[in-house]
């Protein structure tokens, strides 16, 4: 493939590979800039706040630590492994890859270290967290002086390189230590058993699975059906043709979340003592107070980020599961579009997370005012955590089967069982 190039899917749209030379040379020089920003933006307050005279200040450290404190340990847990912990885990672990591959030398234990990158990614939220704090700032300017600190500037600095890091995919990680390639089984058969000739109403494009190959999900590499179940020729991993337990993992998941998602919006998600008394906020109350405010825009943003892309997601996912259970072929490339938009959406509703976390570590003005993090927190963290698993666990590759397979070749039995191999 030629420089800036890449191939698309010809059935689906979607991107199958893009040429990520120019982003290779570019990525260890952002590693480091990020590690360092990420040190930074530890070391020194976020923001600090001047209430009647009490100076308070935070740090994200702090937030944790007040969480911690409030009896909401889970929750500290969250925010520390989705801000700190693993965000720095996937910089040193691309460092350690990328230094010796700049020197063109393997790294050692590389296919490990590079396998987790890939489960560790998802779970970075500091773009997320960014915008909490921009969310707090509102929120604070209107009962008191909100003074910018350092680690804001660096935050921001260091979300504009994680978005440059970001772009490159883990998994090309494995194309420029090694020139991709295809597993072969010495065959060579152009039509495999079992391959077949589409029918007249749906259109040919050759599938991987029509021509008996499987594809890796950690090194994409391409290899013959009959590897399922033994460790990939490059990487090491256990090849599956399809997710294991796909369909059973995401609706456990999904209907986990659909339980907590109505103890999520009633609960208090926010508690306030003050010297006028005690006021319990849910994630409603806070949209209408950013709007009655006249922060307009930032009402709306926490509106479809916490209300409405958690239920969006799971409404999404249960669409696209009850289409493979029934084997349905309505739509099924829009049907893609949507769950690649839900992978993109599901880290945002973290977004009230992040904001009570600020708000807690903040305001401790003793008897003037006090927040603490309410028992909606934690039903709420564990809807954004759950819907994130669903989406994870489901692979929508399913949907596709249905397209291949006559509507008669498999019962809804069998559906549900493909999606465990």
């Amino acid at each position: 493939m030629e420089t800036g190039e890449r191939a698309i899917c010809r059935r689906c749209g979607a991107e199958l590979y893009r040429d990520s030379t120019r982003a290779y040379r570019r990525l260890l020089p952002l590693v480091v800039t990020a590690v360092v920003l990420l040190l930074i933006s530890n070391m020194y307050p976020i923001v600090a706040m001047d209430l009647k005279g009490t100076r308070m200040e935070t740090t994200l450290w702090g937030a944790i630590q007040v969480l911690y404190t409030d009896d909401m340990p889970l929750v500290a847990l969250l925010v520390f492994a989705t801000t700190l912990l693993l965000p720095l885990a996937e910089l040193l672990m691309m460092g350690f890859l990328l230094v010796p591959m700049a020197r063109h030398r393997k790294p050692r234990a590389f296919h490990r270290i590079a396998r987790a990158i890939l489960l560790t990614r998802p779970w970075g939220m500091i773009e997320v967290f960014m915008i909490g704090v921009l969310v707090t700032l509102v929120k604070l300017s209107t009962v008191a002086q909100v003074l910018p600190g350092v680690a804001l500037w660096s935050f921001g600095a260091l979300v504009a390189v994680l978005a440059a890091i970001l772009s490159f995919p883990p998994c090309d990680l494995w194309h420029h230590l090694a020139p991709p390639r295809c597993a072969r089984d010495g065959q060579g058969a152009s039509r495999p058993p079992g391959y077949r000739v589409m029918s007249a109403h749906r259109p040919h494009h050759p599938t991987a699975t029509a021509q008996g190959l499987l594809a890796c999900h950690a090194c994409a590499l391409l290899s013959p059906m009959a590897l399922a179940g033994a460790p990939c020729p490059r990487c090491g991993a256990v090849l599956h043709r399809r997710k294991p337990a796909s369909m059973t993992r995401a609706w456990a998941f999904l209907l986990s979340a659909y339980l907590l998602y109505i103890p999520a919006n009633l609960l208090p998600i926010m508690v306030t003592q003050s010297i006028f008394g005690t006021q319990h906020d849910t994630i409603l109350s806070g949209v209408v107070y950013l709007w009655l405010s006249g922060s307009h825009l930032l009402s709306l943003v926490v509106l479809i980020a916490s209300v409405v892309v958690p239920l969006l997601k799971m409404m999404i996912l249960t669409l696209l599961l009850l289409t493979v259970r029934r084997r349905s072929t309505w739509r099924i490339r829009e049907q893609t579009r949507l769950y690649a938009l839900v992978e993109v959406i599901g880290r945002w509703s973290m977004l009230d997370i992040f904001v009570v976390a600020l708000l807690a570590s903040l305001v401790r003005a003793g008897a003037l005012a006090t927040i603490t993090p309410g028992a909606g927190a934690l039903a709420f963290a564990a809807v954004v955590v759950l819907t994130m698993l669903a989406s994870l666990s489901f692979d929508p590759r399913l949907l596709w089967d249905t397209f291949d397979s006559p509507p008669h070749s498999l019962d809804s039995s069998q559906a549900d069982h493909a999606g465990t191999h």
